[in-house]
């Protein structure tokens, strides 16, 4: 019976390694810290450097954070660096953004006759 246990082995490996993944974009100077390769200096330049714009991809954190090379950024990528999070799912049936909706004649807070709102006597037309 090890094919149980080596199953739910790589399954908690495989969250574990989820829930490690910080994303450049959102993470504190000391979450970033925890990433392997990412020191208290870089992870400052990190962040100071977000202020001005999200990251678009690894590349681009690489290119405007100065000390992070092609080798240091590869390293903190495996380490669980990412770039953007991943897309939540979205419950079936919606698109899941919030639409406004415009307030309808009936929630209006003017009382009835108002001079904003024309009825049959202040068009100067009689009514049928």
């Amino acid at each position: 019976m090890k094919t149980p246990s080596i199953v739910l082995c790589v399954l908690l490996a495989w969250v574990g390694a989820a829930f490690a993944a910080v994303d450049a974009n959102t993470a504190s100077v000391d979450a970033l810290r925890g990433v392997r390769g990412v020191g208290p200096t870089i992870a400052q330049r990190i962040v100071d450097e977000r202020r001005k714009g999200p990251y678009s991809s690894l590349d681009d954190l690489q290119a405007r954070v100065r000390g992070i090379g092609e080798s240091s950024v590869r390293k903190m990528a495996a380490a669980g660096l990412t770039v953007g999070a991943a897309p939540r799912p979205q419950p079936s049936g919606g698109t899941g953004r919030v639409h406004e909706v415009a307030p309808t004649a009936a929630a209006s807070p003017r009382p009835a006759g108002s001079a904003a709102t024309p009825g049959p006597a202040a068009s100067g037309r009689p009514s049928r």
